[in-house]
């Protein structure tokens, strides 16, 4: 695993900063494995707070299974949905990470899950000050 695998505007070591990570579309554990132990430190150390949306997978860390599909992002994302546990805990962090999966571009929703990450900056500090908690897993 070459860290061109991952592209994280935060940097690797952003992982170890964030206080929520959303997956959305990714197994960090089989795509990213370097990527997935800092996830695994901080989620140990920090008590980071993930939510996934995707096939459920085994990861080294517990997480919130918040659906399968784009349908079930856009949910999660939208304005009436902001009251779900996971939203509420993406609007309070200082600094909430998302990590986005390489075939989430090649899906027949990508536009409808990229607007609904897009909006995450009107209501979260995802892009606040230095901090862009952006990040893409890519196939190489």
């Amino acid at each position: 695993m070459v860290s061109s695998n991952y592209l994280l505007n935060v940097g690797i070591q952003g992982v170890e900063e964030a206080d929520v990570l959303l997956i959305v579309g990714s197994n960090p554990r089989h795509e990213a494995a370097l990527l997935n132990a800092r996830i695994r430190k901080s989620y140990i150390h920090k008590n980071l707070d993930i939510g996934l949306i995707g096939q459920p997978v085994k990861l080294t860390s517990e997480y919130a299974h918040l659906g399968t599909s784009p349908a079930d992002l856009v949910k999660l994302l939208s304005k009436e949905n902001r009251s779900s546990p996971f939203a509420q805990k993406l609007a309070a962090a200082k600094k909430p990470l998302v990590l986005i999966g390489a075939d989430v571009a090649s899906h027949e929703d990508a536009q409808a899950v990229y607007v609904a990450l897009a909006d995450l900056s009107s209501w979260t500090n995802i892009l606040k000050g230095d901090w862009n908690g952006f990040g893409t897993l890519q196939h190489v």
